[in-house]
Parts: C-alpha cells; sequence; structure tokens
C-alpha cells in the first residue's frame, strides 16, 4: 500500500512539473459553435516534398465539440470536414474583418441533425483498440509492425504475400509513372 502511494506521488509530481515546465505551450482553447477556427494540415508534416503546402488548412467553423473534446467542422460553404479534428490540430482563427455567420449554425450546414449526432457520439477520432501483429524482420533495430484495428469478422483469405510482408498493394489505377499526367509543351 505505502509503494502505491509513493508511485502515485511521483506520478502526480512528474505531471505537475511539465504542466509548469511547458506552460507557455500548453493551450486548452475551448471553442464554441460558430468559432472560426484553422486546422493543421497533418498531412504535409510526413512528405519532405511539401515544403510550398499550407500548414493550416481553413478558416473553418466550429459546429459541435465532442465527449471527447475534439471538434466537428465545416468549410464556410457548409461542408463537413471528414470526421472529428482532433483538438491539437484546432488553432484560433483571427480574421482580418469581421465575418457574419448564421444565428443558428445548422443552417449553414448540409449534413441531418441524426448524422451530426452519430458523429458525435461516436467519437472515432482516436480509435481505442488495436491489435498488434509483428512482422518478424528488423529494420535498423526496430521490429516491423503493422497496426490493425480489432475485426470480429475473422481473417481475408485473399491476402497476398507483400501483404503479409507488410508492404500496400497497388490498385490498377495506382503507378508510379507519370504517363498519364504528362502534360503538352506549347511555345
Amino acid at each position: 500500500m505505502e509503494m502505491q502511494q509513493k508511485v502515485s506521488k511521483n506520478k502526480l509530481d512528474t505531471v505537475l512539473r511539465y504542466q509548469r515546465k511547458h506552460k507557455a505551450t500548453i493551450v486548452d482553447y475551448n471553442f464554441k459553435p460558430g468559432r472560426l477556427v484553422l486546422m493543421r494540415n497533418t498531412r504535409v508534416e510526413d512528405s519532405l516534398d511539401s515544403k510550398m503546402e499550407p500548414r493550416y488548412l481553413g478558416p473553418l467553423v466550429v459546429i459541435r465539440r465532442t465527449k471527447g473534446g475534439s471538434y466537428v467542422l465545416a468549410e464556410l460553404d457548409g461542408s463537413i470536414v471528414g470526421g472529428t479534428v482532433a483538438q491539437f490540430r484546432v488553432i484560433p482563427y483571427h480574421a482580418r474583418h469581421s465575418v457574419e455567420l448564421p444565428k443558428k449554425i445548422h443552417d449553414l450546414i448540409d449534413v441531418s441533425p441524426q448524422t451530426l449526432k452519430e458523429l458525435v457520439d461516436s467519437d472515432e477520432s482516436v480509435p481505442t483498440e488495436y491489435h498488434y501483429q509483428t512482422l518478424g524482420k528488423k529494420l535498423y533495430g526496430v521490429d516491423q509492425v503493422r497496426l490493425q484495428q480489432s475485426d470480429t469478422s475473422g481473417s481475408d483469405s485473399d491476402d497476398s504475400a507483400s501483404e503479409a510482408e507488410g508492404y500496400p498493394q497497388l490498385n490498377d489505377n495506382d503507378s508510379n509513372s507519370d504517363e498519364d499526367n504528362e502534360v503538352p509543351i506549347t511555345s
């Protein structure tokens, strides 16, 4: 019992020390519905050739905050941004000019209230249960791991050898050549 109290106290001390150290960077924005925000474009963080891509997308309108803290966002034309957006990806948008929004945000979006309620209740921004499958090979001293979402339907027997090795299958539409994307040169 005494050891548990020591461990709990050490955990709490570590959290408090972290909060003091990073006080300037830890911000909890609690955006209300109708607030204009920017969404971080995390797609460009991993690719090396995206130096000129926008770091933030928007402005977007906050529709609702879910129970888990993520947000349901919509474009200014009313289309919902796919799924829920994690809290760390959303920052405030400071408009140069005031932007008039309707009193009822639900008049702006093109989703039924029932679909919106299902989206908020599901809150699938962070899946909770994953199963890890090691692939057996070691690259640079680290096991390759494929992340699979739990599935109760069983395994598919159509998996190819390259999928079993952890490499994605190319579809007929996917190719690495730019033959289809060639633009005629005119002078």
